[in-house]
């Protein structure tokens, strides 16, 4: 149980490696609060971590909308009072296109889900782990932030950009006991 008595937010929890992740880290005996846009499959996660005798709290969030951030760390901390590990899960694949037939909404709406919930969630998360003197975040990137990928030029952007945002982020917060690491699953 090397989690104990740690509270874990999770994004993205309602599926994938979000639920993975949740699981993962309520079987080390973490608090885990599931934040997805998806709801109803949120709170089946939090009902199947209660079952094997965790604490979860499922919450609604649109990751790449700033109040919606605010509600979700708001409940989080009503619900547990503070807050020890951020994982950074929720993200966008789709569409495939090339570039030149890439919308500009399709874009903006990657760049804000992918690399634009990382930076309201972490704003929102790390003044409490500073206070505590201890935290740690966690960002899922991509091997495809890397190395690129053929009709997928927005999300290979947002994925390095990811991969930036939480190496800076590291030297910005790491002497207030903070470790801030992204990681690059394949397929």
């Amino acid at each position: 149980m090397r989690l104990k008595d740690k509270v874990a937010v999770v994004t993205g929890a309602a599926q994938g490696i979000g639920r993975a992740v949740a699981l993962g880290m309520a079987r080390e005996g973490a608090k885990v609060v599931l934040a997805d846009l998806q709801a109803e499959k949120a709170q089946a996660v939090a009902n199947e971590l209660q079952a094997l005798g965790a604490q979860a709290h499922a919450v609604e969030v649109n990751v790449a909308d700033e109040s919606s951030v605010k509600r979700m760390a708001q409940s989080a901390f009503e619900r547990f009072a503070r807050v020890d590990i951020l994982v950074n899960v929720a993200g966008i694949y789709y569409p495939k296109a090339s570039v030149v037939d890439l919308s500009e909404e399709d874009w903006d709406r990657t760049i804000d889900i992918n690399v634009g919930s990382n930076f309201l969630c972490c704003r929102e998360f790390v003044p409490a782990m500073r206070g505590q003197k201890s935290g740690r975040i966690i960002s899922l990137a991509s091997g495809i932030g890397h190395y690129g990928m053929r009709q997928f030029a927005h999300y290979a952007a947002s994925k390095a950009a990811v991969m930036g945002f939480v190496k800076a982020l590291a030297r910005e917060i790491g002497s207030d006991g903070i470790t801030v690491n992204a990681i690059c699953p394949g397929s």
